[in-house]
């Protein structure tokens, strides 16, 4: 209170260094909604772990707290939250004003609610823009004066630390603020719309800044039983359900999610030259999209389908290849990327014909090479897969068609002991984009990344076969 009490700013700033000292910070998980991506990609959560609360003149909190509420209040009046299980106790907006708390921002939870309010207000009558004006109280983060007093005094010490924070030079609160971690620089956002029921990003946009992503495939309980039964009754009963993977920003943020949608039968009986149907997702816009992309195991049983509801998501990609006869040199692999909410053609990537090595080509909408890739035949990880060292990585190179240099690389990486002993068609791959600067080219690589494991790493080894039966001979 004595900070509110028209304290000189070097006198407020005296009395925060003493306050800094003994701030505890918080620790308590955020709400749903903060764990959904944000324009930028990375979770709400991230976003405003990186920002304080700004007052814009007309009394709304403006900035990444507003922008959040706004969304907050669109997904509660676009969607039927209170069915779902992760809004049982608490709706969106009352998460992010919660949230402000737990970060030491206890004196804009007020302001926050009027945002609220406001916004729902708006929406009803088909005003779908932000209440709060751009720029607002911003001003007084620039240069070295840090926050204007008033709003140092609201924001308590948790806030204020992370003001302390942002002092020491970095303009993303690191060093305090909610978590008191290290905060990363944010993309910048991308155009934000909305279309029927859902917050649309641009995902081009995301990937664009992005210098690599990583790719993990989730493992299916029912699939990796079925696998294990057949090992130990030395026969083959393992069913091949739907592969998803969950794709995330370097830092461990998810941002797409790859569920696969070809037929039961082209899964269990097409082999080599199988079809292959696969959306490729922006997460944020369902919490229980986002639950089954991040849980550890996929518990779908489904054989049918991937037992993954699309509908509240907006769909990156799509990839598409025809069931297709492949022998050798003969009518080689080629499936189609297109975009997946134009249903325009992205390009193209062609399965080489080659003795020994894995060799893929790329193609833009016209035809014209692009990229290539090649894995060697001769590495510890084809030979010798094993879950450490060399042997649990294959590598490929990506090189201009037209250059030949290499720009980019990819890596398959055996994920842990568990998941190779259980289940060693499950891997995770790193896709590091290097020189790929376009986004486009950069979704081919993810895409290529995911047609790589169906091509050549989508298939359960008889390691564990074979230790059984030679524990059953070594026995007799």
């Amino acid at each position: 209170s004595g900070l509110a009490q028209g304290s000189s700013s070097r006198g407020v700033f005296r009395q925060l260094a003493n306050r800094v000292g003994s701030f505890r910070r918080v620790y308590s998980m955020p709400g749903a909604f903060l764990l959904t991506a944000a324009p930028s990609g990375a979770p709400w959560q991230q976003v405003l772990q990186g920002s304080f609360p700004v007052m814009d003149p007309s009394g709304f909190v403006a900035g990444p707290w507003g922008e959040c509420m706004h969304w907050a209040v669109v997904f509660e009046m676009t969607n039927n939250f209170s069915a779902m299980p992760a809004y049982a106790d608490e709706g969106p907006a009352g998460q992010v004003i919660n949230f402000a708390g737990e970060c030491g921002f206890a004196g804009f939870q007020q302001a926050l609610a009027k945002n609220e309010d406001a916004t729902r207000n708006a929406y009803a009558r088909g005003d779908q823009r932000m209440v709060f004006q751009s720029g607002g109280a911003a001003q007084g983060m620039m240069g070295g004066g840090g926050a204007p007093p008033a709003q140092m005094a609201m924001m308590g010490a948790g806030g204020a630390a992370g003001v302390m924070g942002m002092m020491g030079g970095n303009n993303y609160g690191g060093g305090g603020g909610c978590y008191g971690g290290q905060n990363q620089p944010l993309m910048g956002a991308p155009h934000q719309h909305m279309m029927g029921n859902l917050q649309h990003v641009n995902p081009y946009q995301m990937l664009d800044s992005l210098p690599m992503v990583h790719i993990i495939e989730k493992m299916n309980m029912l699939e990796t039983a079925g696998g294990l039964l057949g090992d130990l009754l030395g026969t083959s009963l393992e069913l091949e359900m739907a592969n998803k993977y969950l794709i995330t920003a370097p830092a461990g943020q998810p941002l797409f999610f790859a569920v696969e949608n070809t037929d039961l039968l082209n899964r269990q009986c097409g082999g080599d030259c199988r079809g292959i149907d696969m959306d490729i997702v922006v997460l944020g816009q369902d919490p229980r999209l986002l639950e089954q992309a991040t849980g550890a195991m996929d518990w779908s049983f489904n054989p049918m389908n991937g037992g993954v509801d699309l509908t509240n998501a907006h769909r990156f990609l799509r990839l598409h290849k025809d069931c297709q006869f492949t022998c050798c040199c003969y009518n080689r692999p080629i499936i189609d990327i297109s975009d997946g909410q134009s249903g325009q053609l992205i390009g193209r990537i062609k399965n080489e014909w080659a003795c020994c090595d894995m060799i893929f080509s790329l193609t833009d909408p016209t035809g014209n090479a692009t990229l290539e890739t090649k894995g060697g035949c001769c590495q510890a990880g084809l030979i010798c897969p094993c879950p450490c060292g060399p042997c649990r990585e294959v590598n490929f190179d990506v090189k201009d068609a037209r250059k030949g240099r290499e720009v980019g690389h990819l890596k398959k990486v055996i994920p842990d002991c568990l998941k190779f002993i259980a289940a060693d068609d499950v891997d995770n791959y790193e896709v590091d984009f290097g020189q790929v600067k376009s986004p486009e080219m950069k979704a081919m690589l993810i895409a290529l990344s995911l047609f790589i494991d169906f091509r050549y790493f989508n298939t359960r080894s008889e390691k564990n076969q074979e230790a059984f039966d030679f524990g059953s001979d070594f026995s007799d």
